[in-house]
């Protein structure tokens, strides 16, 4: 076992650890020999012995030291190749679980990819379905409007320029500016008489609006006429009617397309040899514009007029020059919503009072049943007419009307007059 052990030291490299140990125990036996020479030869062997024991115990220590190093280098060794075999195959399968885990990330992405194109599928096919929705919506909301507003005054479209109320501004507008110039240009060019220039402007906005109307209730019956040469029905359905609402709004919209050429009008309102210039072929044109607008509302609004002679309204009309209970002459008509509709805009007429009642021919002296008969006829409506001005005048004006003519009357007649 020494000369193994003395052999695999002779192995090891020079400088190493191993092979100095080894030189240090070389050199320790070569100095124990020197010390055993031949003048020590005969000390006593109880100290040879001694120390060869001691020697050889020294020996035996460094071989077992020496082994021991060598089995835990080993060791060290063996764990440390079955460390890396280990780490070796931890890698292994560390890179495999790795090559596992990419594959699944890899299948997930596309997963993930395909699930990203599938919303984005949905999402479009959702768009466009509230898309439909909000169209389907939209319609039936116009649907229900041109239900609600078609034929019906009571609803107004305030996105619409042209509706009643805004015809209305411009109707009054038109007497202010295009009418003051024309009755201007008449009464001090044409030295026509202020009376006879309104009756004939008031006369000029009547024709033109009743051929507006006239042309307007031509292409609506032109209109309903075809659809039912188209449909073959004898009568328009209610629902196919409230679509002629679309037609109407466009008509509207493109009024300026649509509405009579002021040559047409002024063939239906002035005679052949009547010419038309200046301020008054402009007032023509602008209520041309004007009347056209309200003939093709929906529902047409309509021209209220008064004739002379007639009660006073102050619903409808206001005073010109002079207020009254009666109606000297029109002079601007007014302007309604529709037919029998509300007021937009009033006219204005020129007021007057009432002629007092001559009751000097009525006598109540005659002296046959005929002219009796005659006289009581007349008094009757003298009666009736008295108590109309009272209900309307009050007693003051009874009693002026009364003044001249009181003593012509019967007391008991009064009396039944004014209780």
């Amino acid at each position: 076992m020494g000369n193994s052990s003395s052999s695999k030291r002779r192995k090891c490299s020079p400088g190493s650890p191993q092979h100095n140990k080894d030189s240090t125990q070389t050199t320790k036996r070569n100095n124990w020999v020197e010390d055993r020479s031949p003048h020590h030869s005969f000390s006593g062997s109880r100290e040879v012995n001694r120390s060869l024991q001691q020697h050889i115990c020294n020996e035996n220590d460094l071989e077992k030291s020496y082994h021991n190093e060598k089995v835990g280098n080993i060791s060290m060794l063996y764990k440390d190749d079955i460390r890396k075999k280990n780490e070796s195959q931890e890698t292994k399968n560390l890179h495999t679980e790795n090559k596992m885990l990419t594959l699944d990330n890899d299948n997930l992405k596309s997963e993930r990819r395909e699930l990203i194109s599938k919303l984005e599928g949905h999402k479009e096919e959702l768009m466009q379905h509230k898309k439909e929705i909000d169209d389907l919506k939209t319609r039936l909301s116009k649907l229900a409007s041109d239900r609600l507003t078609d034929n019906n005054p009571n609803i107004t479209d305030l996105s619409d320029d042209n509706r009643a109320i805004k015809v209305g501004e411009k109707f009054i507008e038109l007497y202010n500016n295009e009418w003051s110039d024309a009755f201007e240009e008449l009464t001090e060019v044409s030295k026509m008489e202020e009376v006879e220039a309104i009756k004939y402007l008031f006369d000029t906005i009547k024709k033109i609006f009743d051929k507006c109307k006239e042309t307007a209730e031509g292409h609506s019956n032109k209109l309903e006429e075809a659809i039912l040469e188209f449909t073959g029905n004898e009568e328009i359905h209610p629902m196919l009617a409230m679509s002629l609402k679309v037609y109407k709004d466009e008509r509207k919209r493109m009024f300026r397309n649509t509405v009579p050429s002021t040559k047409t009008i002024i063939q239906a309102i002035a005679p052949s040899k009547e010419r038309i210039l200046g301020k008054l072929n402009i007032y023509v044109e602008a209520a041309t514009i004007i009347c056209w607008l309200m003939c093709i509302q929906d529902p047409p609004m309509v021209l209220y007029t008064t004739k002379k002679g007639k009660k006073f309204d102050g619903k409808f009309f206001s005073a010109y020059t002079e207020r009254g209970k009666r109606v000297a002459f029109p002079v601007w008509p007014a302007l309604l919503l529709c037919n029998d509709g509300p007021v937009v805009q009033k006219g204005i007429a020129q007021g007057k009072n009432k002629k007092k009642r001559n009751l000097a021919s009525i006598s109540p002296s005659a002296t046959n049943n005929n002219e009796k008969a005659h006289t009581l006829e007349l008094e009757n409506n003298t009666l009736t007419t008295l108590n109309t001005d009272y209900q309307e005048s009050g007693t003051d004006t009874l009693i002026r009307v009364l003044s001249k003519d009181i003593q012509e009357l019967d007391i008991n007649t009064l009396t039944r007059v004014v209780p």
